[in-house]
Protein backbone atom coordinates (compact mmCIF):
# COMPACT_ATOMS: atom_id res chain seq x y z
CA UNK A 1 0.00 0.00 0.00
CA UNK A 2 2.73 2.36 0.86
CA UNK A 3 4.87 1.99 -2.21
CA UNK A 4 1.05 2.31 -4.17
CA UNK A 5 1.20 6.00 -2.17
CA UNK A 6 4.88 6.85 -2.77
CA UNK A 7 4.25 5.90 -6.75
CA UNK A 8 1.02 7.88 -6.72
CA UNK A 9 3.17 11.08 -5.08
CA UNK A 10 5.52 10.81 -7.65
CA UNK A 11 2.94 10.79 -10.69
CA UNK A 12 1.99 13.63 -9.11
CA UNK A 13 5.62 15.42 -9.15
CA UNK A 14 6.27 14.52 -12.28
CA UNK A 15 3.17 15.91 -13.79
CA UNK A 16 3.22 19.12 -11.56
CA UNK A 17 7.11 19.29 -13.69
CA UNK A 18 5.52 18.91 -16.68
CA UNK A 19 2.89 21.23 -16.68
CA UNK A 20 5.86 23.95 -15.41
CA UNK A 21 7.78 23.15 -18.02
CA UNK A 22 5.50 23.45 -20.63
CA UNK A 23 4.03 27.33 -19.21
CA UNK A 24 5.78 29.06 -21.64
CA UNK A 25 4.87 27.09 -24.72
CA UNK A 26 1.36 28.23 -24.59
CA UNK A 27 0.10 31.85 -26.17
CA UNK A 28 -1.14 34.00 -23.09
CA UNK A 29 -0.19 31.09 -19.80
CA UNK A 30 2.01 33.34 -18.37
CA UNK A 31 1.20 37.41 -17.85
CA UNK A 32 5.23 39.05 -17.43
CA UNK A 33 5.43 42.62 -16.57
CA UNK A 34 7.32 45.33 -17.62
CA UNK A 35 9.97 47.21 -18.50
CA UNK A 36 11.97 44.73 -20.11
CA UNK A 37 15.67 44.35 -21.17
CA UNK A 38 16.19 47.34 -23.75
CA UNK A 39 18.96 47.87 -26.16
CA UNK A 40 22.37 49.00 -25.09
CA UNK A 41 25.18 51.06 -27.18
CA UNK A 42 28.76 49.71 -27.92
CA UNK A 43 27.11 46.21 -27.79
CA UNK A 44 25.66 43.47 -29.98
CA UNK A 45 22.17 44.79 -29.36
CA UNK A 46 22.85 48.63 -30.27
CA UNK A 47 21.07 47.37 -33.82
CA UNK A 48 18.92 44.87 -32.78
CA UNK A 49 15.55 46.79 -32.16
CA UNK A 50 13.95 44.50 -34.91
CA UNK A 51 15.08 41.17 -32.49
CA UNK A 52 14.32 42.87 -29.11
CA UNK A 53 10.72 43.82 -30.63
CA UNK A 54 10.13 39.96 -31.34
CA UNK A 55 11.11 39.33 -28.24
CA UNK A 56 8.46 41.38 -26.55
CA UNK A 57 6.13 39.91 -28.58
CA UNK A 58 7.26 36.48 -27.45
CA UNK A 59 6.87 37.78 -23.91
CA UNK A 60 3.32 39.53 -24.26
CA UNK A 61 2.26 36.27 -25.67
CA UNK A 62 3.52 33.99 -22.50
CA UNK A 63 6.10 32.21 -24.78
CA UNK A 64 9.20 33.41 -23.00
CA UNK A 65 9.36 34.71 -19.40
CA UNK A 66 10.31 38.12 -19.00
CA UNK A 67 13.57 37.70 -17.62
CA UNK A 68 14.69 35.72 -20.65
CA UNK A 69 13.71 38.94 -23.30
CA UNK A 70 17.51 39.85 -23.99
CA UNK A 71 18.87 36.02 -24.30
CA UNK A 72 15.76 35.37 -26.90
CA UNK A 73 16.80 38.66 -28.51
CA UNK A 74 20.19 37.80 -29.17
CA UNK A 75 19.61 34.08 -30.55
CA UNK A 76 16.87 35.60 -32.85
CA UNK A 77 19.19 38.60 -33.83
CA UNK A 78 20.98 36.08 -35.46
CA UNK A 79 17.87 35.03 -37.66
CA UNK A 80 17.37 37.86 -38.97
CA UNK A 81 20.28 40.26 -39.15
CA UNK A 82 20.86 41.57 -42.92
CA UNK A 83 23.95 40.06 -44.36
CA UNK A 84 27.49 41.44 -44.05
CA UNK A 85 27.27 42.28 -47.51
CA UNK A 86 24.29 44.17 -47.65
CA UNK A 87 24.27 48.02 -47.28
CA UNK A 88 21.83 48.15 -44.43
CA UNK A 89 23.63 45.50 -42.11
CA UNK A 90 24.03 44.84 -39.14
CA UNK A 91 19.84 46.30 -39.17
CA UNK A 92 17.27 43.29 -38.94
CA UNK A 93 15.70 42.16 -42.24
CA UNK A 94 11.68 42.70 -42.27
CA UNK A 95 11.32 39.51 -44.53
CA UNK A 96 13.58 37.28 -41.81
CA UNK A 97 11.39 38.86 -39.13
CA UNK A 98 8.17 37.92 -40.94
CA UNK A 99 9.28 34.40 -41.63
CA UNK A 100 10.52 33.61 -38.05
CA UNK A 101 7.50 34.73 -36.40
CA UNK A 102 4.96 32.71 -38.57
CA UNK A 103 5.92 29.85 -35.89
CA UNK A 104 4.30 31.84 -33.45
CA UNK A 105 1.26 33.08 -34.76
CA UNK A 106 -1.65 32.20 -36.93
CA UNK A 107 -0.68 35.00 -39.55
CA UNK A 108 2.64 36.50 -39.84
CA UNK A 109 2.78 39.81 -43.00
CA UNK A 110 4.57 42.29 -44.11
CA UNK A 111 2.04 45.11 -44.46
CA UNK A 112 2.59 47.93 -45.94
CA UNK A 113 0.61 51.24 -47.65
CA UNK A 114 0.63 51.26 -51.39
CA UNK A 115 2.37 54.67 -52.71
CA UNK A 116 1.39 56.60 -55.89
CA UNK A 117 4.30 56.27 -58.09
CA UNK A 118 3.82 60.41 -59.00
CA UNK A 119 3.85 61.02 -55.10
CA UNK A 120 7.39 59.09 -55.35
CA UNK A 121 8.54 60.71 -57.68
CA UNK A 122 7.93 63.99 -56.29
CA UNK A 123 9.20 63.30 -53.21
CA UNK A 124 12.40 62.56 -54.69
CA UNK A 125 12.95 65.41 -56.62
CA UNK A 126 15.14 67.85 -54.63
CA UNK A 127 13.49 70.78 -57.19
CA UNK A 128 9.94 69.60 -56.89
CA UNK A 129 7.75 72.39 -55.72
CA UNK A 130 5.61 69.62 -54.03
CA UNK A 131 5.13 70.02 -50.40
CA UNK A 132 4.47 67.00 -48.75
CA UNK A 133 4.42 66.17 -45.06
CA UNK A 134 6.53 63.86 -43.47
CA UNK A 135 3.59 61.04 -42.66
CA UNK A 136 3.31 60.82 -46.52
CA UNK A 137 7.23 61.14 -46.76
CA UNK A 138 7.76 58.83 -44.23
CA UNK A 139 5.30 56.05 -46.34
CA UNK A 140 7.35 56.93 -49.46
CA UNK A 141 10.42 55.44 -47.65
CA UNK A 142 9.06 52.38 -46.62
CA UNK A 143 7.86 51.73 -50.26
CA UNK A 144 11.04 52.94 -51.31
CA UNK A 145 13.16 50.28 -48.93
CA UNK A 146 10.96 47.95 -50.11
CA UNK A 147 12.17 48.54 -53.93
CA UNK A 148 15.54 48.57 -52.65
CA UNK A 149 15.72 44.98 -51.02
CA UNK A 150 14.20 44.21 -54.45
CA UNK A 151 10.59 42.47 -52.67
CA UNK A 152 8.17 41.56 -55.14
CA UNK A 153 4.29 42.15 -54.69
CA UNK A 154 3.75 38.36 -53.41
CA UNK A 155 6.10 39.36 -50.12
CA UNK A 156 3.90 42.52 -49.22
CA UNK A 157 0.15 42.90 -48.19
CA UNK A 158 -0.58 46.59 -49.32
CA UNK A 159 -3.20 48.03 -46.85
CA UNK A 160 -6.96 49.24 -47.72
CA UNK A 161 -7.60 50.82 -45.01
CA UNK A 162 -8.39 54.13 -44.51
CA UNK A 163 -5.21 54.55 -41.63
CA UNK A 164 -2.62 53.03 -39.44
CA UNK A 165 -5.12 52.34 -36.69
CA UNK A 166 -8.09 50.60 -39.02
CA UNK A 167 -5.36 48.45 -40.44
CA UNK A 168 -4.14 47.01 -36.96
CA UNK A 169 -6.99 44.22 -35.83
CA UNK A 170 -7.98 44.59 -32.02
CA UNK A 171 -6.79 40.88 -31.43
CA UNK A 172 -3.54 41.77 -33.51
CA UNK A 173 0.32 42.97 -32.94
CA UNK A 174 2.63 44.79 -35.20
CA UNK A 175 6.51 45.17 -35.22
CA UNK A 176 6.52 48.61 -37.05
CA UNK A 177 8.97 50.33 -39.28
CA UNK A 178 9.53 53.80 -38.34
CA UNK A 179 12.06 56.83 -39.05
CA UNK A 180 13.26 57.89 -35.57
CA UNK A 181 14.44 60.97 -37.13
CA UNK A 182 12.74 64.14 -36.82
CA UNK A 183 12.76 64.90 -40.53
CA UNK A 184 12.45 61.92 -43.67
CA UNK A 185 14.99 62.47 -45.75
CA UNK A 186 14.09 61.19 -49.54
CA UNK A 187 16.15 63.18 -52.14
CA UNK A 188 19.60 61.19 -51.47
CA UNK A 189 20.46 58.35 -53.55
CA UNK A 190 21.65 56.42 -50.42
CA UNK A 191 17.91 57.92 -48.20
CA UNK A 192 18.24 54.41 -46.64
CA UNK A 193 21.08 55.43 -44.77
CA UNK A 194 20.31 59.13 -44.08
CA UNK A 195 17.11 57.97 -42.03
CA UNK A 196 17.25 56.05 -38.75
CA UNK A 197 15.42 53.12 -39.14
CA UNK A 198 13.44 51.65 -36.20
CA UNK A 199 11.84 48.90 -35.34
CA UNK A 200 8.73 48.89 -31.98
CA UNK A 201 6.24 46.53 -31.04
CA UNK A 202 2.96 48.19 -31.25
CA UNK A 203 -0.73 46.85 -29.94
CA UNK A 204 -4.29 47.72 -29.03
CA UNK A 205 -4.70 48.29 -25.31
CA UNK A 206 -7.76 49.49 -23.77
CA UNK A 207 -8.96 50.83 -27.04
CA UNK A 208 -6.03 52.93 -27.57
CA UNK A 209 -2.72 52.16 -29.54
CA UNK A 210 0.44 51.41 -27.36
CA UNK A 211 4.34 50.88 -28.12
CA UNK A 212 6.92 49.45 -27.01
CA UNK A 213 9.86 50.61 -27.61
CA UNK A 214 13.20 48.56 -27.43
CA UNK A 215 14.53 51.52 -26.29
CA UNK A 216 13.11 51.64 -23.20
CA UNK A 217 11.56 48.37 -22.50
CA UNK A 218 8.06 50.14 -21.37
CA UNK A 219 5.01 50.68 -23.27
CA UNK A 220 3.54 54.12 -23.99
CA UNK A 221 0.75 55.26 -26.35
CA UNK A 222 2.00 55.49 -29.90
CA UNK A 223 1.02 59.28 -30.04
CA UNK A 224 3.83 59.85 -27.68
CA UNK A 225 6.22 58.74 -30.49
CA UNK A 226 4.65 61.31 -32.73
CA UNK A 227 3.66 64.56 -31.09
CA UNK A 228 6.54 65.10 -29.01
CA UNK A 229 5.86 63.91 -25.18
CA UNK A 230 8.33 61.18 -25.94
CA UNK A 231 9.73 61.70 -29.29
CA UNK A 232 9.27 63.12 -33.03
CA UNK A 233 9.28 60.01 -34.54
CA UNK A 234 7.88 59.62 -38.11
CA UNK A 235 5.95 56.40 -38.43
CA UNK A 236 5.92 54.41 -41.79
CA UNK A 237 2.86 52.90 -40.98
CA UNK A 238 4.00 49.04 -42.13
CA UNK A 239 5.72 46.73 -40.21
CA UNK A 240 5.45 42.62 -40.09
CA UNK A 241 1.83 42.65 -39.19
CA UNK A 242 1.26 39.46 -36.48
CA UNK A 243 -1.85 37.75 -35.92
CA UNK A 244 -1.29 35.29 -32.78
CA UNK A 245 -2.14 31.76 -32.47
CA UNK A 246 -6.20 31.07 -31.25
CA UNK A 247 -7.34 34.52 -32.74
Amino acid sequence: MKKIQRLFILMLVAIAFGFSGCAYDVPGAYTNEQPYAVQQEDTWSEYACGAFSMAYYLAEQGYIPGNQVSSQAKKLYKKVIFPKTSELYPYSEPIKIRDVMAKYSSKSELRMFKVDANIVKETRDPDSTSNYENPVKAKVLLSELAAFLDYNESDIVTITAKDFASALGKNEYVIEIVDADETVTLCYDDFYRKNSLHYVLTYWKDNVLYTLDPARGREAPRSDFSDGTLEKWNFCDGGIFITPKNQ
